[in-house]
């Protein structure tokens, strides 16, 4: 039976090993789960794992592989995640940009050939707990795999989007913002549809674009809503 954190930490590890995950990989997105279920933001947490194992099965991800830097300068870095876990190339890719922003003031690190890269505020966190403001966002992910509709759209031809901001407070905690740019994040689709359970209004619309609460609709040609209306 898991009772303590390390437990966790540790049995999400060896779940990903046994998967086929080398140990560097196993052990970054453990830390990431689990700090997201301890953030409380358990859809970002290890209910994600039976979903990394079905990916590493489906060849979707390469659980052995390991990001590399395909081009850098004093104050840029681009770093390809060579499809293995997006925890790992999103958080070397962070500390790239928060390494070279220490020299020069201000950087910029992208990262390309990513799979999820989790909790976004965990990487503006890291920005602020070095004195620095973090800037993270999130995209491309429409080009395979469109959710959402843009506002008075029928069909979805965009992506949730999410971005984050951390800014630091000095001996305060830092000030931190992560969102969607959807009304909702798509796992509180998901769960939402497992647990029978209606959604908010104005968060969803069906295949014809018609705003709906059933999130089985959602999974039937409907699509997230962009939050803020038409300025969303």
């Amino acid at each position: 039976m898991i009772r303590t954190v390390d437990q966790l930490r540790d049995f999400t590890s060896r779940i990903l090993r046994a998967a086929g995950a080398d140990q560097p990989n196993a052990e970054r997105v453990a830390q990431a789960l689990v700090g997201a279920n301890l953030c409380g933001v358990d859809t970002h947490g290890v209910w994600h794992l039976p979903g990394y194992v079905q990916a590493i099965r489906d060849g979707q991800l390469l659980p052995t592989a390991w990001l590399r830097v395909v081009e850098e300068s004093a104050s840029y870095a681009q770093v390809a995640g060579c499809w293995t876990f997006g925890h790992a190339g999103a958080k070397v890719a962070l500390e790239l940009a928060l390494d070279k922003a220490a020299q020069t003031g201000i950087a910029l690190a992208s990262l390309v050939q990513a799979h999820y890269i989790g909790r976004l505020r965990e990487y503006v966190e890291m920005a602020a707990a070095r004195n620095m403001i973090g800037l993270v966002w999130a995209g491309g992910f429409a080009e395979e795999q469109p959710v959402a509709m843009p506002f008075g759209g029928s069909r979805p031809v965009l992506h949730t989007n999410p971005l984050a901001m951390g800014f630091p407070a000095g001996s305060e905690a830092p000030t931190v913002l992560d969102f969607a740019t959807t009304v909702l994040s798509g796992v509180k689709v998901v769960e939402a549809r497992a647990q029978g359970k209606q959604l908010p209004p104005g968060a969803i619309a069906d295949s014809e674009g018609r705003p709906t609460t059933d999130p089985e609709a959602f999974f039937e040609g409907g699509g997230h809503l962009p939050f803020g209306g038409h300025k969303g």
